[in-house]
């Protein structure tokens, strides 16, 4: 049987430990819940110029999409981190040999 003082002693040691986990858990807690909060007030304030940007999209015709690279079918995507406009080629008319006026 153990005594008083060993018993005791491991009572500090339980509780102590149990202690650390609880406060790294908070602490893992509190970051998650920042870097959601912090997205969140990201996409918040960035929707406004992102919203007129895509309506500035919407209204251009299909030439000037391609002038900048774009298809209509691109619009929905333009805001995704990931996406790259495919390279295309000029169109017909631009690689026919014709001088270009400026």
């Amino acid at each position: 049987m153990r005594d008083a003082a060993e018993r005791e002693a491991l009572r500090v040691a339980a509780t102590t430990q149990g202690d650390a986990l609880f406060a790294q858990n908070l602490r893992q807690g509190l970051k998650a819940t920042a870097t959601a909060v912090a997205t969140l007030v990201r996409a918040v304030v960035t929707f406004p110029a992102k919203r007129r940007a895509y309506s500035d999209l919407l209204a251009l015709t299909s030439r000037e999409l391609a002038d900048i690279g774009l298809t209509r079918a691109d619009i929905p995507r333009v805001f995704d981190p990931d996406f790259v406009a495919a390279k295309r080629k000029a169109p017909v008319a631009l690689r026919s040999g014709r001088p270009q006026h400026a």
